[in-house]
């Protein structure tokens, strides 16, 4: 048998082989070369204490990578040796005077975006505050959840 004859009677075969040959290398080729990765989007907040005229504030600053919903902010403390808890609903925007405005109530706050949040105990036995912020990113629909903690000044006379 010649190798023409050979090739003749199994030439049935020849699509396959291609597809099993080329099909893998074309997704390779293609993984590797053309594939663009997607961006990592990460829901993030960060909280930093603020004190003005003898009151106690914090501002919330979303430094993610996209808005952020179903904003929750819970804060423990003690207070003569009890543990207490508030869920937090009061913010001014970073250009609003907590003294002189009333706030409003955020569950919604955009990438980049500060907050000022009223409404801290003045003191807390051990000198700190812990905040809880959970919410959900808009583009990733990611839920997360953080922690911080603020030190205040403890203060005797209460």
């Amino acid at each position: 048998m010649h190798l023409i004859d050979v090739l003749e009677k199994f030439s049935f075969l020849f699509p396959i082989v291609i597809a099993v040959i080329i099909v893998p290398i074309g997704f390779l080729v293609k993984h590797f070369f053309f594939y663009k990765k997607e961006a990592k989007i990460n829901p993030r907040v960060h909280i930093s204490p603020l004190k003005k005229r003898d009151r106690l504030y914090a501002e919330i600053y979303n430094t993610g990578d996209e808005d952020i919903s179903n904003l929750t902010i819970v804060i423990y403390w003690k207070q003569k040796g009890s543990s207490e808890k508030r869920k937090l609903n009061n913010f001014f925007n970073e250009n609003e005077s907590p003294i002189l405005e009333s706030g409003h109530y955020c569950k919604f706050i955009r990438k980049e975006e500060k907050k000022v949040i009223d409404g801290l105990p003045m003191y807390s036995d051990d000198g700190k505050i812990k905040f809880i912020i959970s919410g959900l990113g808009v583009k990733s629909n990611k839920k997360f959840s953080n922690s911080f903690f603020i030190n205040n000044a403890k203060d005797n006379e209460h």
